[in-house]
């Protein structure tokens, strides 16, 4: 999405006693936690999951003509500490782009 919204899918966790949830991300899975007031800048696609003490947040990413020519969208995710982060290198989307078979362009080979 060009405006860096986190998806129409979004689930919350919780529990009073304790627990495991199990999360599904591709690629390499980064942990990161945040000092209060420590802010990053992170590819929405890229988000997996976060504390409840962690801000979201969006921000502008360069000018109309970057947004439109760019193909990065108009605006980047900042979360911003404390609590920890969870971010994965490599999102659905582009899971299903490097799992496609190549289409044959009808370039001759064969018999």
């Amino acid at each position: 999405c060009c405006c860096a919204g986190a998806g129409c899918v979004r689930q919350k966790l919780d529990s009073q006693t304790g627990g495991t949830a199990f999360l599904s991300g591709g690629g390499t899975i980064l942990e990161r936690t945040l000092e209060a007031g420590e802010k990053v800048i992170v590819d929405t696609n890229s988000l997996l999951a976060w504390d409840h003490t962690v801000n979201l947040g969006v921000r502008m990413a360069g000018n109309p003509c970057m947004c439109c020519c760019g193909g990065e969208g108009a605006c980047n995710t900042t979360m911003e500490g404390p609590g920890r982060v969870l971010l994965h290198s490599m999102p659905l989307s582009l899971q299903k782009r490097s799992l496609r078979t190549p289409q044959n362009n009808g370039g001759g080979g064969g018999g």
